[in-house]
């Protein structure tokens, strides 16, 4: 449980500070209104979607759809940083 607290502390320090080292001050405010809309989207829409899953195809099923996603997310993670590293 540490761990997780940790890491969801880097993370929200990163989402504040990131888009500022990458992209400077000018007109930080709405890029992260930008990035924090589809984020929130997917915050509030996904245990819905989730119930609504395991309901139509079963637990066993959803969980499987579950993983898939998150290899698919790490996936393109891993292939942001390789372009990151890259240039």
């Amino acid at each position: 449980m540490i761990c997780f607290s940790a890491a969801m502390g880097v993370i929200s320090v990163a989402r504040a500070t990131l888009p500022l080292a990458l992209f400077g001050r000018s007109g930080i405010g709405t890029l992260l209104g930008r990035l924090t809309v589809p984020q929130n989207l997917a915050f509030a829409a996904s245990p819905l979607l989730f119930a609504a899953m395991i309901e139509h195809v079963g637990r066993d099923w959803a969980l499987i759809a579950s993983a898939a996603i998150q290899i698919v997310a790490v996936a393109a993670m891993l292939a942001l940083l390789r372009l990151l590293a890259r240039g």
